[in-house]
């Protein structure tokens, strides 16, 4: 979607984060981190083939590790995909 909401939903309830120079919230790709109590919060945007993906990701800080190694398996396997 054309949209922000996932973006001002994260900024309303994690708090704000600043978006570099003149870049529009529209325009801009990125991920921000709030570590909250026991949890870390990520708010990602990024390219994809036909657009752009939004991602909140929430996380308990117990699971951090695990996390952590099974997402970088899924790099390196990706990094083997042509």
């Amino acid at each position: 979607m054309p949209d922000r909401n996932l973006m001002e939903f994260a900024m309303k309830k994690y708090g704000e984060f600043i978006i570099p120079g003149t870049t529009s919230k529209k325009d801009w790709r990125g991920n921000f981190r709030w570590r909250i109590n026991n949890e870390t919060i990520e708010y990602i945007i990024n390219d994809i083939h036909d657009g752009h993906v939004e991602i909140l990701e929430i996380t308990n800080s117990f699971y951090e590790n695990e996390i952590s190694k099974y997402n970088e398996k899924v790099g390196e396997w990706l990094d083997t995909r042509n």
